[in-house]
């Protein structure tokens, strides 16, 4: 069975590293609930960087001040690393996407 591939871009500024990362098969889609749009093909650039496997996700949340997730693979990696419970994510459509800041 193959591992699951994401969309992982580590951005550093100004002392700040966020780390973004996205299911593989949701860059270039638009998921809506209500009013409220979640376009990761007018966005999509933010998350992507390499294409990874979860080992490198789970690596690279070591040091983020932020962590922006987007699909169940990806938020499923930030529970199983202790940062964050399911029913955190905000839903669109039915993906899941968590945002996490960590706060000195």
């Amino acid at each position: 069975m193959a591992k699951q591939q994401f969309w992982l871009n580590v951005l550093v500024q100004r002392g700040e590293r966020v780390v973004a990362v996205c299911d593989s098969g949701l860059l270039g889609r638009r998921f809506s609930s209500g009013e409220q749009v979640l376009d990761l093909d007018r966005y999509g650039a933010f998350y992507r960087g390499q294409l990874v496997g979860e080992e490198k996700v789970t690596e690279a949340f070591g040091g983020a001040t932020s962590i922006n997730l987007v699909g169940e693979g990806a938020v499923a990696l930030a529970r199983e690393a202790g940062l964050a419970q399911a029913r955190t994510a905000r839903k669109f459509a039915g993906v899941p996407m968590l945002q996490i800041v960590f706060m000195e």
